[in-house]
């Protein structure tokens, strides 16, 4: 993925509300899969307050401390 769907996104949602919800559908297979194979039956309502938090925390993102998963 390049730089322009991949790296750059959460960078936008933290300026730009629009490219939040791209974020969100992007990301959200790794965090439910997770979840979903150690509570199966709870998956969906575990995760449903994730998107809330990150949306009210996304303009404190800083693209210099680097990749999430790193």
């Amino acid at each position: 993925m390049g730089p322009a769907g991949g790296e750059a996104l959460p960078a936008r949602a933290a300026r730009d509300a629009t490219a939040f919800e791209p974020l969100v559908v992007r990301r959200s297979a790794a965090p439910h899969g997770y979840v979903a194979g150690r509570a199966p039956g709870a998956s969906g309502d575990l995760l449903a307050e994730a998107p809330l938090q990150a949306y009210a925390a996304r303009r404190g993102f800083d693209a210099t401390r680097g990749h999430a998963r790193a």
